[in-house]
């Protein structure tokens, strides 16, 4: 079952013990949402997986691809930087208000 224009895609958790289910949306607020209910943790790795369908002429696909993405405090980031002879400067308000590091080399 493809759900378009699914908002948050909270209820396809519901949906899914019938069916298989997929949603779309396009509102980048109710993306922003679906990914927070979508991503895991293990250890000190946020895992996030894409799904995506590809409709063709020979039919639907489906598709996932797999995100890892380290998590680390503000100081692990600037010990990093240092430690590989960078000097840094973070700039909370920097890309899309989530904060940007600026690393040069010394």
């Amino acid at each position: 079952m493809l759900d378009v224009a699914c908002g948050t895609g909270l209820h396809l958790a519901y949906l899914k013990d019938q069916y298989t289910v997929q949603g779309l949306d396009l509102d980048p607020n109710m993306l922003k949402i679906a990914r927070i209910t979508t991503t895991s943790l293990e250890g000190t790795r946020s895992i996030i997986d894409f799904h995506y369908l590809v409709g063709t002429s020979d039919g639907v696909a489906h598709f996932t691809e797999r995100h890892e993405v380290g998590l680390f405090t503000h100081d692990e980031y600037l010990d990093a930087f240092r430690d590989a002879g960078l000097a840094v400067d973070f700039d909370p308000d920097g890309f899309m208000g989530r904060g940007l590091y600026l690393a040069t080399a010394e």
